[in-house]
């Protein structure tokens, strides 16, 4: 499975209607990781971003405004960079 990095273009923090879109495709809390100032979240997804990007409405629907937001694509194994040690931790068992 693929790990994939969400974040708002729009705002400091994920807004309370995208993190209920990802909580209402990721059921499983190991299936993601949300940053404790809430402005990102971590994902485990077998699937391609543009699969990952309509999961979760970001262009919106009939009924639904969309949500400007970014999805980046860590490849599996490979990854480093500066950032809390939880989320290493939660990046180190998912590619495993």
């Amino acid at each position: 499975m693929a790990t994939y990095l969400i974040v708002t273009n729009d705002s400091c923090e994920l807004s309370d209607e995208l993190r209920k879109r990802i909580d209402e495709v990721f059921t499983k809390e190991e299936d993601k990781f949300y940053f404790s100032k809430n402005n990102a979240c971590l994902v485990h997804y077998d699937g391609i971003t543009e699969e990952l990007r309509d999961k979760l409405r970001l262009p919106g629907t009939a009924t639904e405004k969309p949500i400007s937001a970014t999805i980046f694509y860590i490849s599996p194994g490979r990854f480093n960079g500066y950032g809390p040690s939880k989320m290493w931790e939660w990046l180190t068992v998912k590619a495993e």
